[in-house]
């Protein structure tokens, strides 16, 4: 057993392809042409040449290439591709070294998610990576890259790998939103000038072979930190994040930990093979992992407190001196010391107590509080920055104790103190000034054209006002806790962004942050309606529905839902690509026939009892590979299984809008349904293939005007599957009711109307969707409501696939 996350290893999804296969194109662009090779992602107008069997290019609007210094001549860029198996990657594009050399880095596709430039002998990147890309992660490892100082990374970029480069120092990292940073097997020197990303939690520097970590700040979020094999000889001045979980320095030069203290969440400790000969304990309760093997200790030492933490220590081999296993990583061996003589040369201890009945430690009696001036600091267990307990030699005890000689006092001292004070007060106006002029920028303190709307609005009593609602005070975020980011949709009545919710002793995380339209605030009904959907979103906790966290405000105007953050955006987004690039497929087997008459879904009383666990562990007969955790099947399961909780008795919830639009989707692949509410009315005339609203989701009853049920939502479920099916807008294939000249969205959404409410129109299906689902969707798009299945049966006659 080892413990904490390892650098990230995915799959090569072009493991067959032979990169040195390269393939030539023409233009006759003049502007297409650079001094020297240069990858670009805008090189429209190139014509390609290549095997039939070669894979397809990029979209036709977008070709990825390989500009060179020979008018007219250039490479194509990569390859796309997609795997169902790793959904969290998205849509990889690929350029990988071979027959070409590739100098820079000018631009990044646009089409892409992960996004892969390796081994291409790359030395400089454009200093705008940021533009017209959505990726999320980028992998350049195996180059010649000597900085990245100027660079500005895609503003959604999570994971970057620099691994196997040539990169010297670090200052400023421009990428917002980083998680994970590897850069190991580079040539880092110094880390004191890096300052890196806030969101910053995964940091792999190993294999630096000359770094030092002198005066180096973490970001204040970091969790993982490995920096093994790297030379490095101390740690004392390093600016720990107290968040700290997961801490590597093995195989360095490091003698002593004396005038180091742990960030108080510190799990995983591992200083093996360095050269400590004495130690102190000093280790944060929180410690399970310790991992000091390799080292020439002749003196451990530890108060009663330090004890009983090594004690509860979790090593799969802990009372081993030796490693019985290859490691491969640090932590594989296990092992916490690699001798039973580690109180060889203690002096001044009290006794010795056997660890595990092996290794004597000398054991020191507990100390005062005593506060050092080390420059690194410590913390409470809260992560606040103060002073605890630990121990100390008697020799540092008895040092303490050495009485300090006076010194003589100066007159001009007083003038200097005077000075001191009126410096240290001009420093405290000109930071309040800043703090005051940085929060007048918050979200909850702007200021806008209709505040003296806003302020009446704020004042008129609302119905119901959920800010008065003391079963929602449990749910109020403090509004500074919240860093609102970009934009993320926009509709009729509100605005979603992403945004950062931060909390005191827990790591920040992504959220999305729903708020009206400052032009809506005024509007008491649309306010009314805002207040409702929150009261709904907080009634429901279900796996397969968006999680609501919380709501956050200073005044009405800023009123803001916030609800859990979804990576890989909505259905529809990705449904779009599928057009153009096979993403996403159904998995199922297209001899498998559903057993309709089959009724065990009446013995469910409770809603979404499938266990997916326990499904995916039998055979699957309805799919045709079992271990796709992402297909248009597994997306229509997980909807169902949200009908299923929505439409039960105890929370009896129509959803009203179920469309591929209102379906998000995690880096896992999991689907869960969502309502963006307020976001839905369109304020424009839109062409029919953009947008043509809601209607052709619609259940007949629910347009002919007449009482209608939790049965709208199954017809609702119908249409999503020729949705998914046919990845377009229900209808927009059909001339009869696409909008030609002169013929506006709302007379189409009329025509539609009229043809479903008669029985004349009816969501249809491609050849290429199995015969199962097909049966299905007809009994779900039934005219009749109660011809159409309830969610129970819905859900039993999905998980015959799976059984």
């Amino acid at each position: 057993m080892t413990y904490g996350a390892r650098p990230i290893n995915f799959t090569d999804i072009f493991a067959s392809v032979n990169w040195n296969a390269t393939v030539l194109g023409t233009t006759n662009r003049t502007d297409l042409t650079r001094p020297y090779t240069s990858y670009a992602a805008t090189c429209q107008g190139v014509q390609f040449t290549y095997p039939k069997d070669f894979p397809p290019l990029s979209p036709t609007a977008d070709r990825a290439c390989i500009l060179t210094d020979t008018p007219g001549k250039i490479f194509r860029g990569g390859l796309d591709k997609f795997n169902p198996d790793q959904p969290q990657l998205g849509l990889v594009h690929k350029m990988a070294g071979g027959g070409l050399v590739v100098r820079n880095v000018e631009s990044l596709p646009a089409w892409a998610d992960t996004i892969v430039l390796v081994q291409l002998g790359i030395e400089t990147l454009g200093s705008d990576l940021q533009t017209n890309t959505k990726a999320t992660g980028l992998d350049l490892a195996r180059n010649n890259i000597q900085t990245i100082a100027s660079t500005n990374f895609p503003t959604l970029l999570s994971t970057l790998t620099l691994s196997h480069n040539a990169i010297t120092a670090l200052t400023s990292i421009s990428a917002p939103n980083l998680k994970y940073l590897d850069l190991s097997f580079n040539n880092i020197s110094s880390l004191k000038t890096a300052v890196f990303p806030d969101t910053l939690r995964q940091l792999y520097l190993f294999n630096n072979p000359n770094m030092s970590m002198h005066k180096m700040t973490l970001p204040p979020i970091l969790q993982t930190l490995h920096a093994h094999n790297c030379g490095i000889p101390f740690i004392g001045t390093v600016k720990w994040s107290p968040l700290l979980d997961d801490l590597i320095l093995a195989n360095n030069r490091i003698k002593s930990i004396g005038n180091t203290t742990f960030p108080p969440s510190l799990t995983s400790l591992n200083l093996a093979n360095n050269n400590i000969t004495q130690l102190r304990a000093n280790f944060p309760p929180t410690l399970q992992y310790l991992y000091l093997g390799g080292n020439p200790i002749t003196a451990f030492y530890a108060n009663a407190s330090q004890f009983a933490i090594l004690d509860q220590l979790q090593n799969p081999r802990k009372t081993n001196v030796s490693c019985d296993v290859a490691e491969t990583y640090p932590g594989d061996c296990g092992i916490v010391f690699s001798s039973t003589q580690i109180n060889a040369t203690c002096q001044n201890h009290t006794g010795i107590q056997m660890l595990w009945d092996t290794f004597p430690i000398c054991i020191i009696a507990d100390d005062p509080i005593v506060r050092e001036d080390h420059d690194d600091g410590d913390w409470d267990h809260n992560g606040n920055h103060s002073w605890w307990r630990h121990t100390h030699s008697p020799s540092d005890i008895a040092g303490s104790a050495t009485a300090t000689t006076d010194r003589p006092f100066f007159p001009f001292f007083l003038i200097g103190v005077v000075f001191l004070g009126v410096f240290i007060a001009l420093g405290f106006y000109y930071i309040r000034r800043h703090i005051k002029k940085r929060n007048e920028a918050k979200w909850y303190n702007e200021i806008t054209t209709k505040d003296k709307v806003l302020d009446a609005t704020d004042q008129c009593e609302v119905i119901n006002d959920i800010r008065h609602d003391p079963a929602f005070a449990v749910f109020r975020i403090p509004a500074n806790h919240i860093e609102r980011g970009s934009l993320l949709a926009r509709g009729g009545y509100g605005l979603v962004y992403l945004a950062t919710l931060r909390n005191a002793g827990k790591p920040s995380q992504f959220v999305a942050m729903k708020q009206m339209l400052p032009e809506k605030t005024s509007d008491m009904a649309a306010v009314e309606e805002f207040m409702e959907e929150i009261r709904v979103s907080a009634r429901l906790y279900h796996p397969k529905i968006v999680r609501f966290i919380g709501l956050s405000w200073t005044n009405i105007a800023n009123l803001s839902m916030i609800c859990e953050y979804m990576e890989r955006g909505d259905l529809w987004t990705l449904l779009e690509m599928n057009k153009t690039q096979r993403r996403i497929d159904w998995n199922v087997n297209p001899h498998f026939r559903v057993d309709f008459a089959r009724q065990d879904w009446l013995s469910n009383t409770s809603p979404s009892s499938v266990s997916t666990s326990t499904a995916k562990s039998r055979h699957f007969v309805g799919l045709q590979d079992a271990g796709c955790r992402f297909s248009k099947f597994s997306v229509l399961f997980d909807i169902a299984q949200a009908l299923q909780y929505l439409h039960a008795a105890e929370i009896n919830i129509i959803h009203r809008d179920v469309k591929a639009k209102n379906v998000l989707l995690t880096d896992a692949g999991d689907a869960k349904l969502t309502d963006f509410g307020t976001s839905r009315e369109t304020t424009n005339d839109q062409t029919m293939t953009a947008e043509i609203g809601t209607v052709p989701w619609i259940a007949p009853e629910i347009l002919m005007g007449v009482r209608y049920s939790a049965k709208a939502d199954i017809y609702s479920f119908g249409v999503l599957m020729s949705e998914i099916d046919l990845c377009i807008v229900p209808y927009s294939d059909l001339k009869m009711v696409v909008p030609a000249a002169g013929v506006s969205v709302a007379m189409a959404k009329a025509r539609i109307s009229m043809m479903v409410v008669s029985g004349e129109l009816r969501p249809s299906f491609s050849k290429a969707c199995p015969q199962a689902m097909i049966e299905i969707a007809q009994r779900c798009l039934a005219f009749n409501p109660l011809d159409r299945p309830c969610a129970d049966e819905l859900v039993a006659w999905l998980q015959q696939f799976i059984e």
